[in-house]
């Protein structure tokens, strides 16, 4: 077949080639053979066929392939059979950026081979060295990514022939399997039903003692590589049929006489067609686990919660408590329910698998929103996961909006209350974790969070998808409160919290930022000027509405009537919030000063995790009026506390600390120092 190309020649197109074998010109030996070429033989300026003969008598492969149309490059493969590798592999998902080869499987020369995972790789690697030609299904965007990655050493031939696009040349499209089916490929009835995305769950098996998962999985993974060689002699042939080859040129078919395959239980594999079914040596657990990120016990007391949210009250949503590495989980409707157990079990961080926010740009929810051309329906997270090989569905597509709507609304709601709400995604966390998703089955789910560390009833009683993928959900608010995490997304969406096991937490959890709240004349002041001597960056709520107003003669009454609009307009209070604490967010000790509402507490909380002391300050009613009218003269510094009056009890039960500032500013003082000796401060 090789010797039949001819587009691969100085001025000789696909058009000129079928020229040339409408004439009988069907070898090189033809062409040079024909009286009437024009060709210098002896021009070896440019690729020649005296330079294709001679490369084709080294057998060099690769000098073809890099002149050879990606298209054509099935006729290197059909020239040199013997030489010709198809290649599958098996992974533990899709994503290129969390997922790992488990398997890979191969025929060379009507042999099977396979490597599997946590087995020496030399033997791999060298067959694939000296295959001349790669044939793969859909390899260019999936198998040899992965290889790539999992070998950077790897020398590939670089003749590579994907059937999924040399297919659809002959009219075939769909997957693997459909076109097999097209073509008449029928599997053997023990993995006929077997699809992709049991390999996973096949591997998880395996990890966990049963072999015969494995010799499953190898079945699979040897029927896919049987595929590849009917589906390429099919194809060829077809192409043959439809004059786009010459049928004189095709001697076929080359691949159609079964793989020899050889297992052997419980023996070390002395070549890759000796495929040994050993027990898993390697790590079966999650890649992480609880005691590796709870820091110094800092996990051991912290109480979150998980909500796997659904879109309408009249449906049950499945909800977590988690206290330490302790579960409970259970089920609930309306946003009222969920709000009211929040409350009840003093949740510091609640983490919800729903979209909590739309993207920059657009106004509303639903399709007919004005901006949803210009904007779209997808946030930067979710395009940052599909880039990685992670599916998730946009937040606005239709199935999504009423969903993304509940979701948004809650979480304000929640963090009016000075709930930190955080958006997590459970699929992508289980991916991180290397812990398999529920469409893998329930029991594996339940095994995988059992083995990262977590504990309950779920373990030995039956539970739903929805209360383990809120566990899921209270596990990624850990991985945040421990700095094991990554942010998906900007500060105008806000961002999906996912696990990373890469990143440095140290800068995460060795930081502190004391959150001063209280009524006026309580001292907020006086302890930020304080610590600020000793070294602490110092933002204010105050001081950055004074910024924004931007006068030079801003009154206590300016800011007051400010402070009023701010916290009547939608939003604009939690963007205050997020002004305001931005300005000490890389500092290793800060202080933010004058949160006046439970608001303001969750989003310093959302922002600076665990770095974040809130301090509430209280003074004896009398001794606060006195110093009021000492420091102003009058009672506006009234009116500014009957505008938060609701909110003063809500913060003393958010606080971490309380100071009661009656007595005197040297008794201030050594209140404060002995906080700092208690969280143990490092000043910069």
């Amino acid at each position: 077949m090789l010797k039949s190309t001819f587009s691969h020649l100085p001025g000789k197109s696909a058009k000129t080639e079928q020229k040339l074998w409408a004439r009988n010109i069907l070898t090189w030996e033809d062409y040079i053979a024909d009286s009437t070429s024009q060709y210098d033989l002896f021009n070896t300026s440019e690729p020649s066929i005296k330079a294709s003969l001679d490369a084709y008598r080294r057998q060099d492969t690769d000098y073809f392939a890099r002149l050879i149309k990606k298209q054509d490059l099935y006729r290197i493969a059909l020239t040199f059979p013997s030489d010709t590798l198809f290649l599958d592999i098996e992974t533990t998902g899709l994503s290129l950026y969390y997922d790992h080869i488990t398997l890979v499987g191969w025929s060379l020369n009507g042999k099977y081979g396979a490597w599997i995972n946590g087995q020496p790789e030399d033997a791999l690697l060298q067959e694939i060295s000296r295959a001349k030609a790669i044939v793969t299904f859909n390899g260019t965007l999936f198998d040899l990514k992965f290889l790539k990655k999992r070998f950077p050493d790897i020398n590939l031939p670089e003749a590579h022939v994907d059937l999924r696009y040399l297919a659809k040349r002959a009219g075939l499209t769909g997957g693997q399997k459909s076109i097999e089916e097209q073509l008449g490929f029928n599997r053997p009835v023990e993995v006929e039903a077997l699809r992709g995305d049991n390999a996973p769950v096949l591997w998880h098996e395996y990890r966990r003692g049963d072999i015969s998962a494995l010799k499953d999985l190898l079945l699979y993974n040897y029927c896919d590589v049987e595929g590849m060689r009917y589906i390429l002699d099919k194809v060829v042939k077809l192409l043959c049929k439809s004059k786009e080859i010459p049928e004189a040129a095709f001697n076929g078919p080359y691949f159609s006489q079964q793989s020899e395959y050889k297992f052997v239980v419980g023996s070390k594999s002395c070549t890759p067609y000796t495929i040994a079914l050993e027990k898993f040596s390697g790590n079966s657990k999650p890649l992480v686990t609880y005691s590796e990120i709870n820091h110094n016990g800092a996990l051991d007391t912290l109480v979150v919660l998980g909500i796997d949210l659904v879109s309408s009250e009249e449906r049950e949503s499945g909800v977590c408590r988690l206290v330490g590495n302790r579960a409970e989980t259970l089920r609930l409707k309306t946003d009222d329910e969920l709000i009211s157990f929040a409350i009840q079990s003093k949740a510091k961080v609640i983490s919800i698998d729903s979209p909590l926010s739309i993207p920059e740009g657009r106004t509303s929810f639903f399709d007919d929103d004005p901006m949803r051309k210009k904007y779209g329906i997808t946030r930067l997270c979710e395009r940052i996961l599909k880039k990685r090989g992670v599916n998730s569905y946009p937040c606005l597509i239709q199935s999504m909006q009423k969903l993304t709507q509940r979701g948004m609304i809650l979480a304000s709601k929640l963090r009016k209350l000075g709930f930190s709400v955080i958006e997590s995604y459970p699929g992508a966390a289980q991916d991180i974790m290397n812990i398999p998703r529920k469409q893998s089955g329930l029991k594996y789910l339940t095994t995988g969070l059992n083995e990262f560390g977590i504990e309950g009833d779920f373990v030995k009683s039956l539970v739903t998808h929805d209360e383990l993928d809120a566990i899921t959900s209270a596990v990624v608010a850990h991985f945040y409160w421990s700095g094991n995490f990554e942010g998906l997304g900007n500060a105008a969406e806000d961002y999906m919290i996912i696990p990373s096991l890469e990143v440095n937490n140290s800068a995460w959890i060795n930081r502190i930022v004391f959150l001063l709240s209280g009524r006026s004349g309580t001292g907020k002041t006086t302890i930020a000027q304080y610590l600020e001597n000793k070294g602490f960056k110092v933002s204010s709520f105050s001081g950055t509405v004074r910024s924004r107003l931007g006068s030079n003669a801003v009154t206590r009454h300016m800011l007051i009537d400010e402070g009023a609009r701010i916290q009547n307009s939608p939003g604009e209070q939690r963007t205050l919030a997020k002004e305001v604490t931005a300005q000490v967010e890389h500092a290793q000790s800060g202080v933010i000063e004058g949160a006046r509402y439970a608001e303001d507490v969750a989003t310093a909380r959302e922002i600076l995790g665990p770095a974040i002391v809130h301090v509430h300050l209280a003074v004896d009613e009398d001794e606060r009026t006195l110093r009021i009218l000492k420091r102003d003269g009058n009672q506006a510094a009234h009116r500014s506390d009957k505008l938060c009056e609701d909110h003063i009890d809500r913060l003393i039960e958010l606080s971490d600390e309380v100071i009661d500032n009656s007595a005197s500013i040297s008794q201030l003082y050594t209140q404060v120092d002995l906080l700092l000796e208690r969280y143990k401060c490092q000043y910069q």
